[in-house]
């Protein structure tokens, strides 16, 4: 077999940093091969795949050493316009995909640029929303999305020109299980019957896996395994997760909601949601993409209002009390950390709802959630240069450095790898429930749900109703060989 893809000494580093962000990459990939990256959060896989592309440094600047060849085309040598007809890159946050407003006409923009006829441009469009099962999404704004579809959204874009190799950073890192499984399978048949060589960097490490004809495991910028998949085993010996009884005070009701109704545009997305949440608890909100989940968070967070219904927080209605009120009691950690940063510094954002509620001594209490989230050697660093793994701890910590009563996570350990996945859930039991905050987790994430279920409680939703409270006793979390019940501790 002929190498499509061939990588040399690569070392690459973003532009006003005297770090390496990659070191010394080598690697190549055969004509419809699947190389799965693997690896730490910033361990450079998001740098490798800009470099294949010739994002990195054309577009974000820096400096790269060493050969990337893509079909034959040294990539630093040959023009981007030439590249992109070879190649189809699907980057994490997939927000930075989408140009136009509507399902339907962001599919087909690419096509357009590529000067196809009209008519092949529709067959094309209707083949890859129907390949990836979202027909029904066809005539929707981008913006009234969930992530997990705008997720598949994006993909549709990116295969629709039926690319001779697609990169794919954490595609599935949005989406329930399920999704997830029905998205690898389609990509595995696009590969297999159009040859498509697919570069795919994930944490789900045991769902690619059988996916996989290749794996490269990074760490700190280097390629540690190179080779066979399923020659690479990981050992992890880790403490038992302590589960004592949840700090929850029954008789405080801090959300309420009666019968709420929402709506984006003519789209129902809450349809009479009943849900009552106490001082102290977790709660984990499930379902599949589109279910309404973040728009319920959104709801409890005040953010958005109830269309029909009332949301009452710690006693405040919010169709009643300014933002601020609710604010100050609720903190909303997003699934998209852009959302949620706005500083220079990693240590500024840290502290910026700190030093916005006029807590003491914002910036050494920055500095101590810092430390517990594994971010003290970021903290001069702009957190919009980071990982999106390491973008999405630094909102969820400074989130918390203010002392809320209640938060709101979506989606916690999206882009997370196995430590740091268990650090976050670590920190829900540990460094907040036990303080009697209240922690409502919107996820996809089971192997999360079922290490901390003894101490949490669960609801689904399904079309926007929440249709059940607690869990089955036959419920299925994913599990591979890289995470166990033994794995998670403090």
């Amino acid at each position: 077999m002929s190498a499509i893809i061939m990588v040399d000494n690569l070392s690459c580093r973003y532009k006003g940093s005297e770090r390496w962000a990659i070191r010394d990459v080598s690697f190549s990939v055969n004509r419809g091969e699947t190389l799965l990256l693997a690896g730490y959060s910033g361990s450079g896989k998001s740098t490798v795949l800009k470099s294949i592309v010739g994002l990195m440094p054309g577009f974000y600047g820096g400096e790269c050493r060493g050969k990337v060849v893509v079909d034959g085309l040294p990539v630093k040598d040959t023009p981007t316009r030439e590249i992109v007809k070879r190649v189809s890159y699907l980057p994490q946050n997939p927000e930075n995909y989408f140009v136009t407003t509507t399902v339907e006409s962001d599919v087909a923009f690419t096509l357009e640029n590529l000067g196809m006829p009209c008519s092949e441009i529709r067959k094309r469009v209707e083949w890859s929303l129907s390949a990836l099962g979202i027909m029904d999404l066809r005539k929707r704004s981008i913006t009234e999305l969930s992530e997990g579809q705008k997720q598949r959204v994006a993909l549709a874009g990116a295969i629709a020109s039926k690319p001779q190799v697609l990169l794919l950073d954490e595609p599935t890192g949005f989406m329930d299980s399920e999704s997830a499984e029905s998205l690898l399978k389609t990509i595995n048949e696009l590969k297999r019957n159009f040859s498509i060589t697919v570069i795919v960097a994930e944490h789900r490490i045991w769902q690619l896996l059988p996916y996989s004809d290749k794996l490269a495991l990074m760490d700190e910028g280097t390629v540690q395994y190179f080779g066979d998949p399923s020659k690479y085993r990981k050992l992890n010996a880790a403490a038992e997760l302590s589960c004592q009884p949840i700090n929850c005070s029954p008789a405080v009701v801090v959300v309420q909601l009666n019968s709420v109704f929402y709506s984006y545009g003519g789209f129902m997305a809450l349809k009479g949601v009943d849900l009552t949440v106490r001082k102290g608890e977790l709660l984990f909100i499930l379902g599949p993409n589109g279910s309404g989940k973040s728009t319920l968070l959104r709801i409890i967070s005040g953010i958005y209002k109830p269309f029909k219904g009332r949301a009452i927080i710690n006693g405040l209605d919010t169709l009643k009390v300014r933002q601020q009120a609710i604010s100050r009691i609720v903190s909303y950690i997003p699934q998209n950390p852009d959302h949620a940063l706005f500083e220079e510094s990693v240590l500024d954002e840290l502290a910026f709802g700190a030093r916005n509620f006029k807590v003491y001594e914002p910036y050494e209490k920055a500095r101590k959630v810092a430390d517990m989230f594994k971010l003290s050697s970021l903290l001069t660093r702009s957190p919009f240069e980071l990982s999106w793994g390491e973008k999405k701890r630094v909102s969820i910590a400074s989130a918390i450095v203010w002392d809320p009563e209640i938060i709101l996570m979506d989606e916690p350990t999206a882009g997370q790898d196995l430590e740091n996945k268990k650090m976050v859930a670590a920190v829900i039991i540990h460094k907040l429930t036990e303080l009697g905050k209240t922690v409502v987790v919107a996820t996809h994430d089971m192997e999360m749900v079922s290490l901390l279920l003894p101490r949490a409680r669960t609801v689904k939703m399904v079309d926007g109703k929440l249709i059940n409270e607690g869990i089955s006793e036959s419920i299925n979390p994913e599990r591979g060989p890289f995470l166990q019940h033994g794995d998670l501790h403090v």
